[in-house]
This record gives structure tokens, sequence and C-alpha cells, in this order.
């Protein structure tokens, strides 16, 4: 025990130094509970919030069939784009909305049905989009719950990607990247994972 220790308790009892001191304690961990706790509702808590079986973006679903997909991104394109653009289809079943070199969205469909599965906005398309140029990714997200009334986006990271996310009961998740990129994909739920 070092001197300081010994000079808190004398005879069981605490001594004046203590006494000076807890206040402090006990405001640090006040303030560490508060900070978690706004941390926590801070992208979006939201009382009303649902889970909707499926969301709408600019037109895309999820389930919806992939040709139709591909004119619906298309018809989304921006004016003052649509002479720098161009798809591209890097994989079967995947399309690619491209700028110059660079995809700015893309959709991806399951092999097999031929259905929406994923798609994904950079954040210029988003930008350009929703018309959110110069917001931060954390406002985007906060917007976006709010007007697609889906539930609390949690913190998440995958690989190097970190952001927000929205996991839905209904098999699909909605990320949005630290940089603002807007992904929705299925995902699948408890009945279809087998782990046998």
């Amino acid at each position: 025990m070092n001197s300081r220790q010994r000079n808190v308790l004398k005879d069981g009892k605490v001594s004046k130094d203590l006494k000076k001191i807890r206040p402090i304690f006990v405001v640090t961990k006040m303030v560490i509970i508060l900070s978690c706790i706004i941390f926590s509702l801070s992208i979006g808590h939201n009382a009303y919030a649902k889970d909707p079986e499926n969301i709408k973006v600019k037109g895309l679903y999820l389930g919806m069939d992939f040709a139709e997909a591909k004119k619906v991104l298309k018809n989304n394109i921006p004016e003052s784009l649509k002479s720098h653009t161009r798809f591209e289809e890097p994989f079967p079943d995947t399309v690619w909305l491209m700028t110059n070199v660079l995809p700015i969205a893309s959709i991806e469909a399951d092999p097999g049905t031929k259905k929406l599965i994923s798609y994904d906005f950079q954040r210029s398309f988003a930008d350009m989009l929703f018309n959110t140029q110069g917001m931060t990714a954390q406002n985007f997200a906060k917007h976006f719950i709010s007007a697609y009334k889906i539930g609390t986006m949690s913190p998440f990271r995958d690989g190097n990607i970190v952001g927000w996310q929205f996991v839905s009961n209904h098999g699909y998740v909605v990320q949005i990247t630290h940089n603002g990129e807007l992904i929705v994909k299925k995902i699948s739920t408890g009945k279809e994972l087998n782990f046998n």
C-alpha cells in the first residue's frame, strides 16, 4: 500500500482526501455512461421506427425484377450526368453505373431468380439523388432513417468498411458507410441459415 492509500484509509474511516476525490470519480463515471447512451442513440433514435418488410429507395427495392431495376437506375441518372455515364456488366447479374473509370452505383441480381438482391450508391451519386451535398455521413444516416422510417442504426465494421447499419428482421440490411456510401442488400434470415 503506498502512502496515498494509507492517508485515505485511517482506522477504517475515509479521510478528507478521499472525500475530495470521490466527486471527481462520480462525475467522470456519469460522463462516460452518458457518452455511451448518447452515442448509441446518436444515429436515428426514433420512437415511431418500424422494421418495414422492404424499403423502396428512388424506385429500387429488393426482390424487384432485375431488368426493371436497370431501367429505374437509368431513370435516376440526373440530366447533368447522363452524357458522362455508361453501364458496364463486369459479372453476370451485376450492373455498374460508371463515370469515366469509377462506378458510382451498382445493382446485383440473384443468378437463379433474376431478382434484385443489392444496390449501392457511392456518395457522389447519393448526393445527387438526395440533394445532400456537404452533409456529413452521420447526418445523411439520420435523415435516411427518418425518411424511410427504419429503426436505429448501429455502428458496424466489415474489414476496412465502417459506418452505421440497420439490420431488418425481414432479411435485409441498410448500411451507410463513414464516407456516405449507401448499401442495401439481402441477407439470410434464421430460417435460411444452414450450419449442419
